[in-house]
């Protein structure tokens, strides 16, 4: 079966169980048409780029389905008429990337970064350094 990735952007008056019933919601779509998720994973509550329908902020639901054409057709239908939902995107790919996402990686990096790591313990892992300032004597060299 081809395999999606699919994000769903959720209003942002939604509570967290209201967030968990529309996942829910859109696993029971997919089992129902032959479909299975892989892996999901809930980005939080995040600014959006421009304004949609008055929402400055969305509810990010990233899933992986391996699904036929159908069961994806069908989903996108509902998702499309849910008033809970202010976009769907589904991305057709060939194989999905091994582990985290990199919107998963960046929760991690920002609470390392403002969790208290020390400094050098973080250059470490592949954070740009600053320069070192150049001096006269190296220069003329």
């Amino acid at each position: 079966m081809p395999l999606y990735e699919c994000v769903v952007l959720g209003r942002q008056e939604l509570s967290s169980t209201q967030v968990e019933a529309l996942d829910v919601a859109i696993v029971d779509c997919l089992t129902t048409e032959k479909g299975q998720v892989l892996k999901k994973e809930s980005w939080g509550s995040r600014q959006l780029a421009y304004k949609i329908n008055k929402n400055k902020k969305a509810h990010y639901l990233y899933f992986e389905i391996d699904a036929p054409s159908v069961a994806v057709d069908e989903l996108n239908r509902r998702l499309r008429i849910h008033d809970d939902v202010l976009r769907s995107l589904f991305v057709r790919v060939d194989k999905f990337i091994e582990g985290e996402t990199a919107m998963m990686k960046n929760k991690d990096d920002q609470s390392r970064r403002f969790g208290g790591a020390p400094r050098a313990a973080v250059a470490d892992q592949g954070y740009r350094q600053a320069p070192k300032p150049v001096t006269e004597s190296e220069d003329v060299q």
